[in-house]
């Protein structure tokens, strides 16, 4: 089988492209001006017959390598391309080296037809997932695949000629259907190129404190001397109604906590620690986040490492510093971070579906709901949705 065969509709034919194609290619590519532009790259005046002569690189595992390109019945001239390997770089995966579609024919719907009939293809063919890269800064194409639900695993800078100046963005799909966060561990014990560089990350606690790159706010490690403010917000029966923390009835219960939290590791897989939001001017407390970096999923894989690729937040706020934007402040700098110098892939948080400010801060700090589900909170069934941001934005 074939991707013809998982194709819907009558309108397009699949041909296998060979050198004899070249010309048939190469006016595809002119017509294709724009990509080569947004990627920093020369069309060289063979750039077909390049493209048809290559294979991946000696250290890129794959087993099959197909160049397909589309026309009409009837017709000559290629309405899109796409070159795929199966098996790349490890088992269970499938690469898409290129997909590019006519201008004239864009607009359409076909490349996502396409993308489609792929999938089907490569997962009816035993692959587990997708994989591609997209030239950062490429935003018609960002955008494409970001819809077509994938997502950033991390970025490299391409070497060699040929290859596009600045970084790429890895992307990934997975076809099964399984957990993201098990599936995405699975892929990267086993194929080690596209794991986060371990001594490319950065630990949460050598940069505190953490400024807002508004810089109003900041993260930093909680103290005792916190707990004028801290205690206030902690016992409000009103700020503590759709938290999962305890009401402090007494100072003495948040002094302790406040002792706990100020020299609590940071970074503990599975354990949650609290860090204080202060003003950036004087530093006293507005607020604080809480944090637990999730366990990674075990592993059969030998080698395999265990730095956590998700993280589970929540925030406070001292009902004198909201409605300013401090807190969507302080969660997008702890966001940013994480999903970026501290190697994460996404960061998740549940919230109470009555609570519309939680709620509101979560969607303009960038995190998109992903579920509902009904959860026992206090003894008492209760809506709680789910949110995530994924690196890159996606």
């Amino acid at each position: 089988m074939g991707l013809q065969d998982f194709l819907d509709g009558t309108d397009l034919l699949v041909q296998p492209l060979g050198e004899a194609d070249a010309p048939r290619l190469q006016a595809l590519f002119e017509a294709c001006q724009d990509y080569f532009e947004r990627c920093g790259l020369p069309l060289a005046a063979d750039e077909a017959l390049q493209e048809l002569r290559s294979t991946p690189p000696p250290d890129f595992a794959w087993a099959a390598q197909w160049h397909l390109g589309l026309v009409r019945p009837g017709g000559d001239g290629l309405v899109a391309v796409l070159q795929v390997c199966s098996e790349a770089p490890a088992p269970g995966v499938w690469h898409l080296g290129l997909l590019m579609v006519h201008p004239a024919h864009r607009g359409q719907g076909l490349a996502r037809r396409l993308v489609a009939a792929l999938e089907a293809w490569a997962l009816q063919s035993g692959a587990r997932w997708l994989r591609l890269g997209v030239v950062a800064g490429n935003e018609p194409a960002e955008r494409f695949w970001c819809r077509q639900g994938f997502r950033e695993l991390r970025r490299r800078v391409s070497q060699g000629a040929g290859q596009p100046p600045g970084p790429v963005r890895v992307l990934l799909k997975g076809l099964s259907g399984s957990p993201a966060l098990a599936d995405w561990a699975d892929y990267l014990a086993a194929v080690p190129r596209d794991r986060q560089p371990l001594d490319s990350l950065c630990r949460l606690a050598d940069v505190l404190p953490l400024r807002s790159s508004a810089g109003r706010v900041q993260l930093r490690r909680m103290r005792e001397s916190d707990l004028e403010r801290f205690h206030a917000y902690r016992s409000d029966a009103e700020t503590a109604r759709f938290q999962g923390w305890t009401l402090a009835r007494e100072p003495a219960e948040s002094a302790a906590f406040l002792r706990e939290m100020s020299g609590a590791a940071i970074g503990v897989p599975d354990q949650w620690v609290q860090l204080a939001i202060a003003d950036a001017g004087d530093d006293r407390l507005v607020g604080d986040i809480g944090l637990c970096l999730r366990a990674r999923p075990p592993s059969e894989v030998p080698g395999a490492d265990t730095h956590p690729l998700s993280a589970w937040m929540g925030i406070t706020l001292h009902p004198g510093w909201r409605g300013q934007g401090l807190g969507r402040e302080a969660f997008v700098a702890l966001q940013d971070f994480l999903l970026e110098a501290g190697g994460l892939l996404e960061v998740e948080c549940w919230v109470d579906a009555r609570n519309t400010a939680s709620i509101q801060l979560l969607e303009a700090s960038g995190m998109r709901r992903f579920c509902s589900e009904v959860r026992d909170f206090r003894g008492a069934p209760c809506e709680e949705h789910g949110y995530r941001r994924w690196r890159g934005r996606c």
